[in-house]
């Protein structure tokens, strides 16, 4: 029966519903991903596409866990009151090394301060097993 499935190596069930959780004394946000063959390119790496999405998708699942998120995307109920949202406006990423097919990687992200009107976010992708850094973004 499918509800006595149980996976045969541990690392095959990494973050099934891909919630994530609150590490570091609350400060930083954890989620991870396996890469899977439809985010990669010939050459069997994930595609800078794929990199960007976990990233979008750990920023946004972080804001949803601190109960941050209103009825827009990504947006706080008092910016959906006011019909503000976030715009990103300029993003840095360096790629030591894409990950490869099967890979599981490890997205951390934080938030601080940076400006008058703004925010600034932070990135960490590295490989969940080797706990080599892949990627940086800010």
């Amino acid at each position: 029966m499918m509800l006595d499935w149980k996976p045969r190596r541990p690392d095959m069930l990494i973050d099934p519903f891909g919630i994530g959780r609150i590490v570091q004394d609350g400060l930083v946000f954890r989620q991870n991903f396996s890469i899977r063959s439809y985010e990669i390119g010939a050459d069997r790496t994930a595609s800078i596409e794929t990199l960007m999405n976990h990233l979008q998708e750990t920023a946004i699942n972080h804001c949803k866990s601190a109960g941050l998120l209103g009825d827009g995307f990504g947006a706080t109920p008092g910016m959906c009151k006011k019909n503000l949202i976030w715009v990103v406006t300029r993003m840095q990423v360096v790629v030591d090394r894409y990950p490869t097919w099967g890979d599981v990687v490890q997205v951390d992200t934080w938030v601080s301060a940076s400006g008058k009107n703004g925010m600034r976010r932070d990135w960490l992708v590295s490989n969940s097993k080797t706990g080599e850094i892949l990627t940086r973004a800010s």
